[in-house]
């Protein structure tokens, strides 16, 4: 039992381009950005374009654009309407697919010799239009080999095709009409992103009990799957997000494959994945495991042990015995604050986490209570631990309250500006986790702010939240950037934010080993370093997977913050025991 994604799913070259593109000049600004037409065929992508300030016109006069940026779909536009956008005033920037691109032309270079041009493709679909309009007089459109029939008395035929074509289609069409007209000449202008789509659905189908295609209704290379699918005997089933899966129907399956048109973003393959997932736990012993955890990650209930862990693992590095009666309070705030955030960021257009998003939407209400429960508790036990303690919990709160109240009611509040800086939600987190398991903690208990080898324990567990953050967010951004959060790898590139990755996982390694042999550290503050190096393997292995399970990704990543956590505490354990 399991659900197979075929590897070429997603997004092809030419979406992922004019995507790119388009973020690269949002970020450049300013705007108003606008696309002539829809840029693809995928509604949850031009809701997330929208919610990023592009606008879609299609072509009215009344709405025409009169300043910014105008991006032409990735379909195409037609000879007529490239010459009506090009005197617009404003800055045209061509997303047309290079495939696309290439059968426009040699439309345009054959309507200029003695051929006639034949195109197979969908009548009514932008980019047949397109090639239409560069072919000339001499043009004719079939959709299949039933309209061969109606083609008299070619002359010289050149043979086209919309680039998301059925291949097998596309070979019959040219087989026949070589037979009428054996000077027939062919141009293959399917794109090779759709030819492997379509040849890895044929292979991967007879290893299936069904398939599960995820794709725009109006995209044409989905529904050519979805038909491939049926033509290959298998049980197909066409969805457009994870909420129009059939689940009573397609709990009978055991084995699902699930397959992608071109401008399917990954984020609805994932989701379409964990609901699939989700649906078979319900027949399987491991579902009622799956479900536990699913829980435990999305309540963000895990965060309680795993900072328990990490803040007894400071006492035992920085004093020789752990503090735990410090990390109660800091647990429990720590917890309310991932929870808190989540409550309010989930009100917010997002494309990422969505099945944490949709747990919290099910759960606010308790998952509000619990967390605002947990502040008074943790200030009252802080208060009870000393004025360092109280002051720098209340300090965590207003920093909290400034990040994340203006979500609440944008621009009314003076501290607003925090949010927008870059990266402030991952610094911001990764010093809240340092300062309240070891920072206070240390200087609460007695010690001094002037100790290096506090310093160096609270870097290395800053930069391992950094390393886990930036993990997270790389991840969410994996072939869709342009509906990342405004985190360093959105701002600064994914090859940068990875070189950020690497570095604090370097970092995390190398400074408790280094605490150890040359300051005051513990000798068990060196075996925190398994953490970092165990994450390496799990950030190859991320960088590996297209579409990993969000409960997968929150199992391994953020058990690496477990494990720097009992590490220590198991080597102080141990010595004890000897």
């Amino acid at each position: 039992m399991g659900v197979t994604v075929a590897r070429n799913a997603g997004f092809c070259w030419g979406v992922r381009r004019a995507l790119d593109s388009v973020l690269e000049e949002l970020k450049r600004g300013p705007g108003p950005f606008v696309v002539f037409g829809p840029l693809v065929h995928n509604p949850q992508v031009l809701a997330a374009l929208r919610e990023r300030g592009v606008e879609v016109w299609e072509g009215g006069a009344d709405k025409a654009p009169d300043a910014g940026v105008l991006f032409l779909r990735t379909h195409g536009v037609s000879a007529e309407e490239m010459e009506r956008l090009s005197k617009l005033p404003v800055r045209l920037r061509n997303l047309t697919c290079p495939r696309v691109a290439r059968a426009q032309g040699l439309a345009r270079k054959y309507s200029h010799s003695d051929r006639d041009i034949v195109i197979l493709g969908d009548p009514d679909h932008a980019e047949v239009i397109a090639l239409l309009s560069y072919s000339g007089d001499r043009a004719h459109l079939v959709t299949g080999q039933s309209d061969l029939g109606n083609l008299e008395g070619l002359h010289r035929p050149v043979l086209l095709s919309q680039t998301t074509q059925n291949r097998k289609l596309f070979e019959r069409v040219s087989a026949i009409l070589r037979e009428e007209y054996p000077d027939l000449l062919v141009e293959d202008t399917i794109c090779d992103s759709t030819d492997s789509r379509q040849d890895e659905l044929r292979r991967l189908c007879p290893k299936a009990d069904c398939v599960v295609v995820v794709g725009g209704s109006r995209s044409a290379n989905t529904a050519r799957l979805t038909s491939i699918a049926g033509e290959e005997g298998s049980a197909a089933f066409q969805v457009e997000t994870a909420e129009d899966l059939p689940e009573q129907e397609l709990s009978r399956f055991r084995k699902v494959l699930v397959t992608a048109g071109a401008s399917t973003p990954s984020w609805s393959i994932r989701r379409v994945r964990e609901r699939l997932l989700e649906i078979q736990g319900r027949t399987r012993p491991v579902g009622t495991l799956l479900g536990l955890l699913r829980a435990a990650f999305f309540s963000s209930l895990y965060i309680v042990p795993a900072a328990l862990a990490l803040g007894a693992a400071s006492g035992v590095a920085l004093e020789g015995s752990p503090w735990w009666l410090a990390s109660i309070p800091a647990s429990l705030t720590i917890f309310a604050l991932h929870n808190l955030n989540a409550i309010v960021e989930v009100a917010q257009p997002r494309f990422t986490s969505l099945g944490r998003d949709a747990y919290v939407r099910r759960n606010r209400s308790w998952l509000l209570k619990l967390a605002i429960l947990m502040v008074p508790i943790s200030l009252i036990i802080a208060g009870l631990m000393g004025l360092v303690f109280l002051l720098g919990y209340l300090g965590v709160w207003l920093l909290f309250g400034a990040y994340s109240l203006p979500l609440l009611k944008r621009g009314q509040f003076i501290s607003s500006w925090l949010r927008a800086l870059p990266g402030s939600r991952d610094l911001l987190f990764a010093g809240a986790w340092s300062l309240l398991l070891s920072v206070l903690p240390f200087v609460g208990l007695g010690g001094s702010l002037g100790d290096g080898s506090m310093w160096i324990w609270s870097a290395a567990l800053f930069m391992l939240l950094m390393a886990r953050s930036l993990m997270l967010d790389l991840l969410d951004i994996q072939g869709d950037a342009f509906v990342g959060r405004e985190t360093l790898p959105t701002l600064l590139g994914t090859a940068t934010g990875r070189s950020l990755l690497h570095l604090c996982l370097l970092l995390a390694t190398i400074l408790p080993i280094a605490g150890s042999v040359l300051l005051d550290l513990e000798a068990a503050a060196a075996v925190f370093s398994v953490a970092p190096l165990a994450l390496v393997a799990v950030s190859i292995w991320l960088r590996m997977q297209r579409f990993p399970s969000e409960v997968t990704v929150r199992l391994f990543v953020d058990g690496g913050l477990l494990l720097a956590g009992l590490a220590p505490l198991v080597l102080w354990l141990s010595s004890r025991v000897r």
